[in-house]
């Protein structure tokens, strides 16, 4: 659920952005990284049970069952626990951007959520990093007032969101110049000057 419910008078809301499915990307490598280094621990402990089946045969050791259980659980449950975390991570997350405001809450574990008026915004960035490329995500960057960075990580299609924040601050910045400024009258100069 977003922090950010309340919208100002003549707010409207342009995109509202989850993070991009690729977040999941790493913990599935590492899954299967896991996974294929599992493959030949499983072949030595299958060859360990049968010698052990061949000392016993009337009586099978349960010992080197355990033994299989204790190692899958040891490589397998890391992994889970940060699948999990990435899960709650992707489902707590949000991005939203209106006509006024950039406001983001991200993360679960580590929160963290702010907003950003967009006449602030100074600059803006992409970053993709190849992986990212190839599953169609990245960070754009947001560079505000005194250098502040607000880092937007695993957004789909950011250069979508780049273009429409990009149109979204130029807006912002052309409607606050456009206002008018009542400008105060020019005070005549003999009303200042000392009367003889």
């Amino acid at each position: 659920m977003n922090p950010f419910t309340n919208l100002q008078p003549g707010e409207q809301v342009l995109r509202k952005e989850r993070i991009h499915a690729g977040i999941f990307v790493i913990p599935v490598l590492t899954l299967c990284a896991e996974l294929v280094l599992a493959l030949p621990l499983a072949f030595i402990f299958s060859i360990f049970n049968g010698m052990l089946k061949g000392l016993t045969p009337s009586n099978p050791p349960a010992a080197a069952d355990f033994l299989v259980f204790l190692c899958v659980m040891v490589l397998l449950v890391p992994v889970l626990g940060v699948f999990l975390v990435t899960l709650l991570v992707y489902l707590k997350s949000e991005i939203t951007l209106t006509n006024k405001r950039l406001m983001y809450s991200t993360g679960f574990l580590v929160r963290e959520a702010g907003e950003l008026p967009l006449q602030n915004v100074e600059a803006m960035f992409i970053q993709e990093p190849i992986i990212g490329r190839i599953f169609g995500f990245g960070t754009v960057l947001v560079s505000g007032v005194g250098g502040v960075r607000f880092p937007l990580r695993f957004i789909g299609k950011p250069h979508v969101f780049y273009a429409v924040l990009q149109r979204a601050v130029a807006d912002a910045k052309a409607s606050s110049r456009s206002v008018a400024h009542p400008v105060a009258s020019i005070p005549d100069d003999l009303r200042y000057m000392p009367k003889i």
